[in-house]
């Protein structure tokens, strides 16, 4: 009781906790299923994007039946295609952007324009933030050459945002646990104190001149012994229990008729009724009703 008492003091300051935990979470939450995650394409991925550009660029040249050569892995971010064509630097750019949107290649990448020839650099252009950005293009809008060319797409080494999600996946679980301690707090201060002291062991109770005996069920005075119904007598000692202290109507329903799964609310009042006149032995002992909140014991020393 000495505990419920305590966090009730403090409720105003446990609900700002609770609702600025609540918010966190939420806003935790959102960045996670917002937040974009770079997923690295595979090999086989970009062999196909970059197959698919070759087929393009060959057929916009109108070499219908030329072979498409492999694509050449030169590292493990490097790959080059050799067309043994020309290639419009316009048309190259536009098809791969295309190419690698459809294939969801994502990461930045930078692509190079080659003569065959010489390995002489004609063409580059680089994608800082993949095919989301325009890229910063070298030598496009100059004079074409039409010679046999290769063409290389450069993957930039970066880290995924994948890799972080753990930590904050942590930091959601932990606002989650935070959040329900609080909000068991809270339950808490809801109880009523009365539910928590119709547990007490003891059996006889005195009242006043009178004895109650819970285990036999029997009021004991000078004019002898009444025995009582059980529910007299379990809503006898629910009074006993919190002599002087109002009950509530909810608490002495939920404590007495809520394992019955129904309840009538003029009951009550009858099993108030009966027990007044078994108590009216003693006039230092009474029940007392409390207007719109519910009935006290109240005994006098």
């Amino acid at each position: 009781m000495v505990y419920l008492r305590s966090i009730k003091r403090y409720r105003p300051f446990l609900v700002i906790v609770l609702v600025v935990l609540a918010g966190l979470l939420i806003f935790q939450l959102l960045y996670l299923i917002r937040r974009p995650v770079s997923v690295a394409p595979s090999a086989a991925t970009i062999n196909l994007a970059l197959r698919s550009v070759s087929d393009k660029l060959l057929t916009s040249e109108r070499r219908f039946t030329q072979r498409i050569r492999p694509v050449k892995q030169l590292s493990l971010s490097t790959y080059r295609v050799q067309l043994d064509a020309p290639i419009s630097y316009y048309v190259l750019d536009s098809l791969v952007k295309t190419e690698f949107r459809s294939h969801a290649i994502l990461a930045p990448f930078e692509l190079a324009v080659y003569d065959h020839r010489f390995d002489s650099l004609l063409f580059g252009n680089l994608y800082a933030d993949g095919i989301r950005s325009e890229g910063t293009p070298v030598c496009l809008g100059r004079e074409q050459i039409r010679v046999p060319m290769d063409f290389t797409a450069k993957f930039y080494e970066h880290t995924t945002e994948a890799a972080t999600m753990a930590d904050a996946w942590w930091l959601v679980l932990l606002n989650g646990l935070l959040i329900t301690g609080v909000a068991y707090c809270l339950m808490l201060t809801n109880r009523k104190e009365e539910k928590s002291v119709v547990t007490d062991a003891s059996q006889v109770y005195a009242l006043g001149s009178l004895a109650y005996d819970f285990a036999n069920q029997q009021i004991t005075s000078k004019a002898g012994v009444v025995e009582l119904t059980y529910k007299e007598a379990k809503l006898l000692k629910l009074f006993c229990v919190n002599q002087n202290q109002v009950i509530s109507r909810d608490a002495i329903q939920k404590a007495i008729w809520e394992d019955e799964g129904y309840f009538v609310g003029r009951s009550m009042d009858v099993f108030i009724s009966r027990l007044r006149k078994l108590l009216r032995e003693d006039p230092a002992v009474s029940i007392v009703t409390i207007h719109g909140v519910g009935y006290k014991l109240s005994v006098s020393s």
